[in-house]
C-alpha cells in the first residue's frame, strides 16, 4: 500500500487530497494513521527544500512514541499476557492499534510498560551493587 500516489506533488495539500480521493473508509484511514507514523517534521515548498533538510540533519530528534511504536512492531505477531491485565492476550499490534488510536488503555499500557521497565532496571541495578 502506498502512502501517496508517485504522480502526486509531495505537499501537504495534495498528499490529504489524494487520501481523501480514496472511496475506501477503512482504507482512508489506515493512510491517514501511516501518514502519522511517518513522523513527517514538516511540509516544505520547493525552493526551500535544502535549508529544511539541513535544519533536520542538524537536529537530535527522539520520540519515546516512536521508539515504543517501533520496538512493538519488531514483535507484533506475539501475544501479550502480562504487565497491564486489561490488554492481556491480546497480540502487540493490537495493543499498537490502541496506542495510535490514543485510546485511555492505550495511553495507561505505555505508562503501566515505563513503570515496569524502570522498576526492573533498578532491580537489576541493586543485584549488580549488593
Amino acid at each position: 500500500m502506498s502512502l501517496i500516489k508517485a504522480d502526486v506533488p509531495a505537499n501537504l495539500e495534495a498528499g490529504i487530497r489524494e487520501i481523501l480521493s480514496e472511496h475506501n473508509l477503512k482504507e482512508q484511514i489506515a493512510r491517514i494513521r501511516n501518514l502519522t507514523r511517518a513522523n513527517i517534521l514538516a511540509f516544505t515548498d520547493k525552493g526551500k527544500y535544502r535549508s529544511s533538510i539541513l535544519t533536520v540533519i542538524q537536529q537530535d530528534l527522539f520520540s519515546l512514541e516512536s521508539q515504543l511504536d517501533s520496538l512493538l512492531n519488531s514483535y507484533r505477531d506475539l501475544t501479550f499476557r502480562s504487565v497491564f491485565p486489561p490488554l492481556s492476550g491480546k497480540i502487540l499490534s493490537e495493543i499498537i492499534e490502541e496506542i495510535d488510536s490514543g485510546t485511555t488503555n492505550g495511553k495507561e499500557f505505555q505508562k503501566a510498560l515505563l513503570e515496569h521497565a524502570i522498576a526492573h532496571m533498578i532491580e537489576l541495578n541493586k543485584e549488580i551493587n549488593d
